[in-house]
């Protein structure tokens, strides 16, 4: 009888690795200098609401681990070495590579966020012509990008959106750029700034979609469809609703 039940131990143990052994690691590539709050840094530990929806959506045979980047999109670039996954908008990413796309994760509407006491209105692009206009350094707005382009408008980069909204309440920029998302979540937890202190236009500029892009592994296609699935779930179930309100 205990050789019967060492037997049953071991042979446990042995199933045991032999699952964790199978599993696939995907990692998310976490930008580094934060997307809140998709993606933040709080005491060295990466979170943010896009770690919580992968590991509401992931299969059990697949382990998550976030690892910080400073240039996390070019971990997407190679098809060499492990399974890395960003979310991203199909209009952001470099077109010379390809990259497998899950369905749509979650909209981004970007608007204009102006003083309150100087609020600016958004007509079309030519309302914007002769405007400073604050951005994210390194990130691309297609929407009025042909503006920068052409001089009719400036572009002012900063590092962070802390720092480009209280470039907007002194006045150093007539608009900045703003995402929803994270918009909100940002001024509640700055203490210098507050919502009443910006008129947003409720026209957005655009909106895109958002959705999770993986480097091309070959094989891991075929992971697509239960991660889709999964995301279909989360949104008729109400969890990912859920998620959304834990950062509002």
């Amino acid at each position: 009888m205990i050789r019967i039940w060492f037997y049953a131990i071991v042979m446990f143990f042995v199933f045991s690795v032999s699952a964790q052994a199978a599993k696939t690691t995907l990692t998310y590539a976490l930008f580094s200098r934060g997307w809140p709050p998709l993606e933040m840094m709080t005491n060295g530990e990466p979170h943010g609401l896009v770690v919580d929806i992968l590991k509401e959506v992931l299969p059990d045979d697949v382990e998550l681990a976030v690892t910080p980047m400073p240039a996390p999109r070019r971990s997407l670039y190679s098809a060499d070495g492990g399974v890395y996954v960003r979310l991203e908008a199909r209009e952001w990413m470099r077109t010379e590579f390809d990259y497998w796309w899950s369905d749509p994760v979650l909209p981004m509407v970007t608007s204009l966020c102006s003083p309150i006491d100087r609020p600016l209105e958004y007509e079309g692009l030519h309302s914007l012509e002769g405007k400073t206009i604050g951005c994210i350094r390194n990130y691309s707005y297609p929407f009025i990008e042909g503006l920068f382009q052409s001089g009719k408008a400036t572009r002012y980069d900063v590092n962070s959106d802390q720092v480009q909204l209280r470039m907007l309440k002194a006045k150093r920029v007539d608009a900045a750029v703003i995402d929803r998302i994270s918009a909100g979540w940002i001024v509640r937890n700055m203490k210098d700034v507050s919502m009443s202190d910006f008129y947003v236009e409720p026209k957005p500029l655009g909106a895109v979609s958002l959705r999770f892009a993986f480097n091309r592994v070959p094989g891991w296609e075929k992971t697509l469809p239960e991660i889709n699935r999964k995301l279909r779930q989360i949104k008729k179930n109400g969890t990912l609703e859920r998620l959304l309100r834990k950062y509002k």
